[in-house]
């Protein structure tokens, strides 16, 4: 359902999801709460079978991009469901013991031919 579906017909559901966003599970689904350990282990798992490899490719849906970037970012919980996660652009994070980096970059489909 999209969140015009679900303020329309489950409008109560909708209010209780608006007061907390990161603390709110919706009924037999799943919120950002709920999802918190198993992305910290996901990212953990990514990062220990990338072994030395260089770059590491991590796909999800909207939410779960949320929180692998509040992962590296150290974003407070009640800030991970605002931030921003454009469709037509992907981010590029370069990250050390040094420092990190943070690129919104365009995706760019491949021609075909």
């Amino acid at each position: 359902m999209s969140y015009e579906e679900i303020r329309e017909n489950l409008p109560e559901v909708y209010a209780a999801r608006k007061i907390d966003k990161y603390n709110y599970v919706y009924p037999g689904g799943e919120g950002y709460v709920s999802m918190q350990e198993r992305i910290d282990q996901g990212i953990k798992k990514a990062l220990y079978l990338s072994g030395n490899a260089s770059h590491i490719l991590i796909v999800g849906h909207r939410a779960v991009n949320r929180m692998i970037l509040s992962h590296f970012l150290y974003r407070r919980k009640e800030d991970v469901p605002y931030i921003y996660i454009p469709q037509d652009k992907f981010y590029h994070i370069i990250a050390t013991q040094d420092k990190k980096l943070f690129q919104l970059k365009r995706f760019e489909p491949l021609a075909r031919n």
